[in-house]
């Protein structure tokens, strides 16, 4: 194959690849950046003052001072199922609002 041939055929995969671009998201990183934006504009629907309430209520129920004291013990991989727990608190509280 020549140099010729070979620059030939780069150009008309290039082509191609132009023409009829890849319909995914481009990587795993991009997925999360299109989830965190869903989840920005959901945000942007709450009710302010209910959400503080909300929030209000589940750090009273929890105790905050429990869970700061239990994040020196705990270990790294609990964190989400608590975070993930107390999220689903939140929003129990918050719907009870409506």
């Amino acid at each position: 194959m020549t140099s010729a041939q070979f620059d030939i055929e780069t150009a008309e995969r290039l082509g191609r690849i132009r023409s009829n671009p890849n319909p995914r998201a481009e990587g795993w990183l991009r997925r999360i950046a299109a989830g965190f934006k869903a989840s920005m504009s959901w945000g942007r629907n709450l009710d302010r003052a209910a959400a503080i309430d909300s929030f209000k209520n589940v750090c009273a129920v929890i105790g905050v001072g429990t869970i700061l004291a239990d994040f020196g013990t705990m270990r790294v991989w609990m964190a989400a199922p608590c975070v993930l727990v107390a999220g689903l608190a939140w929003y129990a509280d918050y719907m009870r609002h409506f």
